[in-house]
């Protein structure tokens, strides 16, 4: 395979970058095939409170540890990545990088 055409064989990895769809997130990770890799940069709590204030709604921004209870050991993932960083405005962006080790 690799072809890259398109549409055949599973999705190996996710990157979201400004988007957060917690039904989504949530049903990731039994979704995703072995060695797949989930890569997310979002808002996080405390957006709301700089110069910026956006998002500002709790459904829009996501909660310190939030992604690595979905994709971490516990759930046959290894989480390589799962920080903070600060935007030049402020706003607090995760930085998570997750691989899942399951066996097919």
């Amino acid at each position: 395979s690799g072809g890259g055409s398109g549409g055949g064989g599973p999705v190996r990895a996710v990157v979201a970058v400004r988007f957060l769809h917690r039904g989504l997130v949530q049903a990731l990770p039994s979704l995703l095939p072995p060695d797949a890799a989930v890569c997310w940069f979002h808002f996080m709590r405390g957006a709301e409170l700089t110069a910026v204030g956006r998002p500002n709604k709790a459904r829009d921004l996501l909660e310190p540890g939030e992604l690595n209870a979905l994709f971490g050991d516990t759930h046959g993932w290894s989480v390589l990545g799962d920080g903070v960083v600060h935007l030049p405005d402020g706003r607090p962006v995760s930085e998570f990088v997750a691989v899942n080790d399951q066996q097919g």
